[in-house]
């Protein structure tokens, strides 16, 4: 499953915020926003600004109707 690669890589190292982009949109085509949402939060500290991971987030809040 790519969310144990995902878990895996992130294990390795905890302060890539690709691997953590990565895991928010895994969680979040699982319908999992909540995870999703503490996921990308995690990339944006890491990665602050970075625009792909602002619309994702924008996204999942979406989904989550807030």
């Amino acid at each position: 499953e790519a969310l144990s690669a995902i878990d895996i890589a992130i294990s390795f190292n905890e302060n890539v915020a690709s691997r953590w982009s990565l895991k928010s949109r895994a969680l979040y085509e699982l319908k999992q926003y909540n995870e999703a949402l503490t996921a990308v939060d995690r990339a944006l500290q890491l990665r602050p600004g970075y625009e792909s991971d602002i619309r994702g987030r924008q996204t999942i809040l979406k989904a989550m109707g807030k």
